[in-house]
């Protein structure tokens, strides 16, 4: 098992919550490189593998940053806290825009899956945030959620 992230070599992390779209997995990890994510956590369970149709939508980009596959949600979020990290969970809310959070590092950055968002175990266990929409009944898809959050945590923090 490799060994998990350190906060003080790796400030800026992802955590993806069961993303299962191979091309939206790949957008996202593209997007991570560009905004200088130190490191992407994915989770097995009910998620797209980081096969050659993501690595193709990453441009490549997945072989540039490192990747550590997490046994499960409770399991990494429980070694996230314990090493320190501040999490920012991605999910609907009318109280928690993303905006005008106060953004702290060390840092994880949690995205959920495209039909289901996040899970339970990711919403209660950080700082939700919300990227103010016009309406509710519909959401951002998740590699565009993604790549908004983390340019905006990438230049506020």
């Amino acid at each position: 098992r490799k060994k998990f992230f350190d906060p003080q070599k790796q400030p800026f992390l992802l955590l993806l919550d069961g993303i299962q779209d191979v091309r939206n997995l790949g957008a996202i990890i593209r997007s991570a490189y560009c905004t200088g994510v130190d490191g992407i956590i994915l989770c097995k369970k009910n998620a797209a593998p980081v096969s050659a149709s993501a690595l193709k939508a990453s441009a490549g980009l997945a072989e540039r940053i490192e990747m550590y596959q997490a046994p499960s949600m409770p399991a990494v979020l429980q070694d996230l806290k314990k090493a320190g990290y501040h999490l920012y969970v991605a999910a609907l809310s009318k109280k928690a825009n993303a905006f005008t959070t106060d953004y702290k590092k060390p840092l994880c950055l949690v995205i959920g899956s495209e039909g289901l968002g996040v899970s339970s175990a990711a919403l209660k266990a950080g700082t939700v945030i919300t990227l103010p929409q016009k309406s509710t009944d519909v959401s951002y898809n998740a590699s565009v959620a993604a790549g908004i959050l983390l340019s905006l945590i990438a230049h506020q923090s």
